[in-house]
């Protein structure tokens, strides 16, 4: 018994030093002023709308807007009229749901026009995730469902634009995963693991009284 209930207590402390550690899936902020993570497309019946910009589809602050906002955001990405672009996201080690970080504006659009974001599990439809048509920049933070441990697609989309305009910057995936664990982490315990010690504790003392 006095065995068993070393090896509990062993357990226990192996599964509650596996602290999960943030991991960044996916960032993005233009200032590299390229769109390589993005497939870009068109979702215009006439194929005439686009990313427009200064250089590689990024425009410096402030632009298009009469003011930079509050962070003078600089390198922002553009898009106009129905432009749409996509990417892939590997969330396979996440051990929580994926935490979806970005911040965007618009500019000229009427109330029926709409700046989307959608996201795609596997094998599965796309969701609509928010929408917009406000002219200020606002912080965006919200958690995607059932998208721990899965592969999914995320995308922008200017909605029913005409000469109309979306800016977007500072895009950021992340949740929590063992795999990504930083070795210079001071570990931490876990409820469960600290359930596993006492568990082993009181079976070890009970023991020891029928002694």
């Amino acid at each position: 018994m006095k065995k068993f209930a070393g090896i509990l207590v062993a357990f226990a402390l192996l599964i509650s030093t596996a602290k999960a550690a943030e991991v960044i899936l996916f960032d993005e902020d233009w200032e590299q002023e390229n769109f390589s993570q993005w497939s870009v497309e068109d979702l215009s019946p006439l194929g005439d709308d686009h990313l427009i910009s200064d250089g590689e589809f990024a425009r410096s602050c402030p632009g298009y807007f009469s003011d930079c906002g509050v962070d003078s955001k600089n390198d922002y990405a553009i898009l106009k009229d129905d432009a749409m672009f996509s990417a892939e996201i590997d969330a396979t080690n996440c051990l929580s749901n994926v935490l979806w970080k970005w911040s965007w504006r618009t500019k000229d659009l009427e109330s029926s026009d709409k700046f989307r974001t959608h996201y795609r599990l596997e094998n599965q439809d796309w969701t609509q995730f928010n929408i917009t048509n406000i002219g200020v920049w606002t912080d965006v933070r919200k958690i995607i469902p059932d998208s721990a441990g899965k592969k999914f697609q995320i995308r922008y989309w200017l909605d029913n634009g005409n000469s109309d305009i979306g800016a977007l910057d500072d895009i950021s995936l992340e949740c929590d995963s063992i795999i990504g664990e930083s070795p210079n982490e001071v570990p931490e315990f876990t409820g469960i693991g600290m359930m596993v010690i006492l568990l082993g504790a009181g079976i070890y003392f009970k023991w020891k009284r029928k002694q």
